[in-house]
């Protein structure tokens, strides 16, 4: 058990922001912001499926690891949050 400076015990959680990753190489260049100015052209759904299983990957490996609690970024819109969260609760079949 970790303890923080006060001796009582620390949560020790894992948050990955799981981002988009695929940018063209100037995009820094050519854009203000990776939060707000991303085109949708850029999005290619073969990428985001394989960097959505990435994800889930690390989120399983942290909680194997032992982490006290596992977060995880999310789109207060999206039609699928909690899809991942219900991934990470119960064994994935490989």
């Amino acid at each position: 058990m970790i303890r923080g400076t006060d001796g009582d015990p620390m949560t020790i959680c894992f948050f990955p922001l799981m981002p988009y990753r695929v940018l063209p190489d100037d995009f820094e260049t050519r854009y203000r912001s990776v939060w707000v100015d991303v085109p949708h052209s850029f999005h290619d759904p073969e990428k985001t499926r394989g960097l959505y299983h990435e994800y889930l990957d690390e989120l399983e490996f942290a909680k194997q690891c032992g982490f006290d609690g596992l977060w995880r970024s999310s789109c207060g819109r999206s039609p699928t949050r909690g899809c991942a969260s219900a991934c990470i609760a119960s064994p994935r079949p490989r």
